[in-house]
């Protein structure tokens, strides 16, 4: 079995172990040619660290660092009976699983250690249980969260629906409100019409009085007189000059409070359409 995959900074690699796996590790540049990995060891420009975890109950091998260049090469880890072999670019090292780190030097420029794990320091199994009981959380938040979408996608869709009804509600209020405002304005344009012809009409009573005035002035008679005639009655003439004039004022009064009525009718009626704005 042959595996090819490039490695980013910090990234973890499990495969099968089988007698023979041929691990092909690229690295990916970067400026500073720091280590990648856990361990932070390294020798010369091109220095890294490569840990290799067998676990001999299981079977399972584990690359948890790569070296930091732009270099690509391949290596192969051989179980061989009691004898374990790293081989890296067809050249093959034979390693014990008792050392704790083999340096390696490749093509007199690239620099490596591998650094070898022993059992005691082995990931254990409780590791791949909670792993495992990790994933089986994660798989019933999953699910909740599924729920909540759902819930939360339904709501949404109702207000979307309430929006609607909204929209159409505002509509039929704006149509309203503006109906009204027409209808006062309309209404204010007849109260103005209404206030003119009062002022109209008082300032033709007005006239009236004034005219009334001047008659008497007319005679020579004050209004002091005039009031002692009247109520008195001893002048015939003043009592038709008195009828007369009492006779159009009363013809006009009638005319103007007939009319002031009609038209206060109307300002009644006008108050009870009007609506606040």
């Amino acid at each position: 079995m042959e595996i090819n995959r490039v490695l980013d900074r910090g990234s973890h690699l499990l495969i099968p172990y089988q007698e023979t796996t041929d691990i092909t590790i690229s690295s990916k540049k970067f400026d500073d040619f720091d280590i990648v990995g856990l361990e932070n060891n390294r020798t010369g420009k091109y220095g890294g660290c490569l840990n290799i975890i067998k676990y001999l109950s299981g079977g399972n091998l584990r690359i948890r660092a790569i070296k930091s260049s732009d270099d690509s090469f391949i290596i192969t880890y051989k179980n061989n009976g009691s004898k374990d072999k790293v081989v890296i670019n067809g050249e093959e090292i034979e390693i014990n699983l008792d050392d704790t780190t083999i340096s390696l030097t490749i093509d007199d420029e690239i620099k490596m250690q591998i650094h070898i794990i022993s059992n005691d320091e082995m990931i254990d199994q409780e590791v791949i249980k909670e792993i495992e009981a990790k994933n089986e959380e994660l798989i019933t938040q999953n699910s909740s969260l599924k729920k909540q979408y759902e819930k939360l996608k339904q709501e949404n869709e109702q207000l979307v629906k309430d929006n609607e009804q909204l929209k159409q509600d505002y509509q039929i209020l704006k149509a309203q409100n503006e109906t009204i405002i027409k209808e006062n304005e309309n209404y204010k344009k007849d109260i103005k019409e209404l206030n003119e012809t009062f002022n109209q009409n008082q300032s033709q009573n007005d006239l009236l009085q004034k005219q009334f005035d001047g008659t008497l002035r007319h005679y020579g008679i004050t209004k002091d007189v005039f009031e002692e005639y009247k109520e008195e009655n001893n002048s015939q003439k003043i009592k038709d000059i008195l009828n007369n004039i009492q006779t159009e004022l009363k013809e006009a009064e009638d005319l103007l409070k007939e009319y002031i009525e009609k038209k206060q009718k109307q300002v009644n009626q006008i108050r009870q359409k009007i609506k606040p704005e």
